[in-house]
């Protein structure tokens, strides 16, 4: 935020860069104790969770403004005619309420006034009252140029007064708000070259409030020539039209991210994000290309004090999502707290604070090694070394710059993150190509073809048209398998007719009677191929001696955002079964091969246990939903 854009945001006082003028430090130790904050704020961070770092952040913020409550001595301002290219801001002020216009003249004697402070006085917004200042012009004045004095957004009304003379009026001053006249939010004010001769000129303004809500500070008015003022001016406004095109990229690729990159929330916030600064940016580009009255500026400030700290809540969930941060709700109610802080203690919205915190997570990253998280940090440490730079006064551009600088590390990070999904995804593409070929491989071994036929060779000596009922079976199972053994989800009903379809198979091979009874499934949902056809296949294996039949149940429970499937069977053998070591159990019952494809499909959202239960066995699997 610089000069210009404080003279709009903050529109009961000018905020500008700190004068140069020996007498009026204030800004500058104040940015000195804000610089020393955040140091100390990011050294803690290295040995302190980010919710102790906030309790700090929040501590030394409440001091800053304590700090920053210095005030100056009584010199006068000095302004070198002879010198183009500069601007001396008035801020030495002597204040009194009531009305007289004796108190317009340069020879009244001002010394019983009160001095307006930097953050101490607070107007009570009723009545009219006075503000007095001196400067003494030295040199010879350009030829070419006039002096002007630069207002913005000081209040309701005024009227100026250079040495008694009334030379401007902004709207109508009043006692009363049904008499007063709301003015202009900017005015840029001429001064005839006959009135800025070398010497002590007295500077008065006379003015009421009462149609503006907020309360009247310190402000500092620029003075200086006239094509300085409006060089400023412009030089602002190319900055700002600069930094809304940054950011509205910066949305929309974001946006574009989000929408080709599988709906990732963390993208849609930093898009989110950039449409918050782009409006925020754009009132304050609007209230400088069109003047607009007070009143309306009156509102659309409140609006940009909505808007600024909403987006530094979404830049701070963003950094929640994209760190992968533990207890998200938790850290994003404390960023909620710190975006508003400012403005209700301080009346300012300033994101400093959002910053230190997102700091923090991004150094619990780095020590959780997520990919980025550095590029992140560095990012958000240039934003804030630029602000401070920014309010130091040492330059304009360097604002912008910042913004340029944490949206590119801020990009760099997220390719960061792209490419190790990439990467991800690619190691899952290939550990499912080979539990595709491990499954294919599973159901056409010799072995089983061996057995099949066998059956079918003897089938067809005692009884050929159940050998033809074996056959159909047999190439029914190998058309579905064939049909799902490259999808990573199948529905749950096609999963289901696998296999009843096997157990079908296996009873005309054993000539006994094979069960399976479902309860309680939903048909549309969805997992991965061949689950629960592995583990009836081995229970079919593992839990029957010859010639016995057997029985299958598979059910299914929804509960607290949970899908919980049991799978039960019967058996003579599930005692002696019962009895061997885990890691033959998973071995032989095929288990190895369905944690693969529950972790493929749910990563880390699943759990699977097994045992003998009363009176047969039971596996259950439960998936914890998005």
């Amino acid at each position: 935020m610089g000069e210009w854009e404080n003279s709009v945001k903050r529109k009961m006082r000018i905020g500008y860069m700190p004068q140069r003028h020996r007498d009026h430090r204030v800004g500058n130790d104040a940015v000195s104790f804000s610089l020393c904050v955040s140091v100390a704020n990011l050294i803690l961070s290295f040995i302190l969770p980010p919710s102790k770092i906030t309790i700090l952040a929040i501590a030394l913020f409440c001091i800053l403004p304590l700090h920053a409550q210095k005030t100056g001595s009584d010199s006068l301002h000095v302004f070198d005619l002879s010198r183009s290219g500069q601007l001396e801001r008035l801020g030495d002020w002597k204040y009194r309420f009531g009305d007289n216009p004796l108190w317009a003249l340069s020879d009244f004697d001002d010394q019983a006034w009160g001095r307006l402070h930097p953050g101490k006085e607070k107007e009570t917004n009723h009545g009219i009252r006075w503000y007095r200042t001196r400067v003494r012009l030295e040199g010879e004045q350009n030829d070419f140029d006039i002096l002007a004095m630069y207002f913005s957004g000081i209040v309701s009304a005024y009227e100026i007064y250079w040495d008694g003379r009334l030379i401007h009026r902004n709207g109508g001053v009043a006692a009363v708000q049904a008499a007063e006249i709301p003015g202009d939010l900017l005015r840029v004010v001429k001064l005839r070259r006959e009135w800025t001769t070398p010497g002590i000129h007295t500077i008065a303004i006379r003015l009421s409030n009462l149609h503006v809500h907020d309360s009247f500070r310190y402000f500092r008015i620029p003075l200086g020539y006239l094509s300085d003022i409006r060089d400023k001016l412009n030089e602002f406004m190319y900055l700002q039209l600069f930094n809304i095109g940054v950011f509205f990229f910066a949305c929309l690729f974001s946006f574009a991210l989000f929408l080709g990159g599988g709906r990732q929330r963390p993208y849609l916030m930093f898009s989110l994000y950039c449409l918050a600064s782009v409006l925020g940016i754009g009132i304050l580009a609007y209230q400088l290309l069109w003047n607009i009255n007070i009143r309306y500026a009156d509102s659309l400030v409140w609006l940009s004090y909505i808007i600024t700290p909403l987006s530094g809540v979404l830049l701070a969930i963003f950094f929640i999502l994209i760190f992968e941060m533990p207890r998200k709700y938790y850290h994003m109610l404390i960023v909620s707290v710190l975006a508003v802080v400012p403005l209700l203690l301080f009346d300012q919205s300033d994101p400093v604070l959002v910053l230190l915190y997102a700091s923090g997570m991004a150094l619990y990253a780095i020590r959780k090694k997520v990919p980025g998280s550095l590029t992140a940090l560095i990012g958000i440490l240039g934003l804030l070394a630029m602000m401070v730079f920014f309010y130091w006064g040492v330059v304009w551009y360097v604002y912008t710059a910042g913004i340029v600088f944490f949206i590119f590390c801020v990009m760099l990070s997220i390719s960061r993150q792209i490419k190790q999904q990439n990467q991800q995804h690619e190691v899952a593409k290939l550990r499912s190509a080979r539990l595709e070929t491990e499954l294919l491989k599973k159901h056409i071994q010799p072995h089983f073809l061996m057995n099949t036929l066998l059956s079918i060779i003897s089938w067809i000596r005692e009884d050929p048209p159940t050998a033809i009922k074996l056959i159909q079976s047999l190439a029914e199972e190998f058309r579905m398998i064939n049909q799902i053994s490259s999808q990573t989800e199948i529905p749950l009903s096609d999963e289901v007719a696998l296999c009843r379809t096997h157990l079908t198979l296996m009873g005309y091979r054993q000539d006994v009677q094979y069960a399976l009874e479902a309860q309680n499934l939903p048909g549309e949902e969805k997992i991965p191929p061949m689950i629960f056809h592995t583990l009836i296949e081995n229970g079919l294996t593992h839990a029957y001696r010859s010639g016995e039949n057997g029985k299958f149940l598979i059910s299914c429970e929804r509960n607290n955002g949970t899908v919980h499937y049991r799978l039960w069977n019967d058996g003579s053998q599930l005692e002696k079964l019962s009895r061997q070591p885990a890691q033959q159990i998973e071995e032989g019952m095929g288990l190895k091969y369905v944690k693969a494809r529950l972790e493929e499909r749910y990563p880390h959202r699943w759990q699977m246990d097994y045992g003998l239960r009363s009176d047969g066995w039971e596996v259950n699997i439960i998936i914890a939903q998005h």
